[in-house]
């Protein structure tokens, strides 16, 4: 059942007495209608025509969008539905309607004939009857939200490390042995002869806390001023914030280019990948004590996971890098290194999957959730590489 909805059209006249001629509307010959009524069969629907504030409407529909953890090739098509909406009309139900009812047919009948789609329950409702991105999307093929792949068992002796061990590495081929088990028991396969180590001196070092929550909090004001729209955060309070902590210098040449952009400008050239960054802050968060860690197995982060990292972990706007650092619990290094070997190994099956190799579960789309593996392997690489700089991080496998 729902109650609420709205209708969004590539059209700014909608002849809706084409589709209900036994419509009626406050309009004349020379006043445009604002509300448009029909008998449905279930009762009487309102249309509340003309929007107030289209344009700044949309922006924000923008930015809910772009912050849905869907696939990025449902996301980008809701973003051009999006932008070539001319119309959006209010719908006031006269009771909660099921999807089977003649209440819900006369709305499909209306999306259908304009060649619109629905905003129900949080998604975008296509005039086919499919969800194009969305919560309830989570149930279609599209969706990322995919099932955990199934444990397998797996022959331990089968997955022994075969690249080049020195002396004194017992301790980390024993813990790459079991990052090998863990993948195999996923679906995931990867190369078993890695190097076991990403730096010369074959020590573990995690970058200064102060660069990971600055790196952090630059990314969450990125974030915010390309998906949220003003009324949710002000570019002043944004703004304010960046200065105040001198996070520019956390971020690089192409993200400081998308800060220096109008704020509308940047939710219409980014909000559609400006997503990939949440992938980035969840290891972030989590090497500041935020929990879940990020499993390897799952693609784009889920919304719930979003929703606690931004609103609950992560500071407001009138934050200070000290303030917040002063407040979180920081994991050991050795925690930070098993987890970025685990993606580091994780990666690896992703990139051979991703050349037509079956090293990923079958279930799992090799570069839409490959991008999440690729995007969180970023963040905890660099946070194990003090001194270099974000785009210069050692990506390779």
């Amino acid at each position: 059942m729902f109650k609420d909805c709205a209708l969004y059209f590539p059209l700014e006249k909608l002849p809706l007495k084409s589709a209900f001629p036994n419509g009626k509307s406050n309009g004349g010959l020379f006043r445009s209608a604002t509300w448009f009524e029909y008998e449905s069969g279930e009762g009487t629907v309102r249309l509340n025509l003309n929007h107030e504030n289209l344009a700044e409407h949309l922006r924000g529909f923008r930015g809910y969008i772009a912050q849905l953890p869907d696939n990025g090739v449902a996301r980008s098509e809701a973003q051009r539905l999006i932008q070539l909406t001319q119309a959006a009309v209010g719908v006031i139900l006269p009771h909660p309607a099921s999807p089977d009812s003649q209440l819900f047919a006369s709305l499909m009948k209306l999306i259908k004939q304009f060649d619109g789609f629905m905003f129900v329950a949080g998604s975008i409702l296509l005039p086919d009857g499919s969800f194009l991105i969305g919560p309830m999307a989570n149930q279609s093929e599209i969706s990322d939200s995919l099932p955990a792949p199934s444990i397998r068992s797996v022959n331990p002796e089968e997955l022994r490390h075969s690249g080049h061990i020195n002396e004194g590495d017992a301790l980390r081929v024993s813990q790459r042995e079991n990052n090998y088990l863990q993948l195999a028991e996923r679906g995931f396969i990867c190369a078993r002869w890695l190097p076991l180590y990403r730096t010369e001196d074959h020590t573990n070092k995690l970058r200064p806390v102060e660069e990971i929550v600055a790196r952090l909090l630059a990314l969450e004001a990125l974030f915010f001023w390309v998906a949220a729209p003003e009324d949710v955060t002000s570019s002043e309070r944004l703004l304010a914030f960046v200065s105040r902590n001198m996070l520019r210098d956390h971020l690089t040449v192409e993200e400081n280019d998308i800060l220096s952009l109008q704020r509308t400008e940047a939710n219409d050239t980014h909000a559609s990948i400006i997503g990939w960054h949440l992938e980035n802050m969840w290891a972030l968060a989590w090497i500041l004590g935020f929990e879940p860690p990020p499993p390897f197995f799952q693609g784009q982060l889920p919304q719930e996971i979003t929703n606690s990292m931004l609103y609950e972990f992560l500071p407001d706007f009138d934050a200070t890098v000290s303030g917040f650092q002063a407040g979180v619990t920081v994991r050991s290094i050795d925690e930070v290194t098993q987890l970025e070997d685990l993606y580091y190994c994780a990666h690896n099956a992703v990139r051979s999957a991703q050349s037509g190799k079956d090293t990923v579960p079958q279930e799992w789309h090799p570069v839409r959730d490959g991008g999440a593996i690729h995007e969180r392997r970023h963040s905890l690489t660099w946070a194990v590489s003090p001194g270099i700089a974000w785009n210069d991080t050692d990506l390779s496998t």
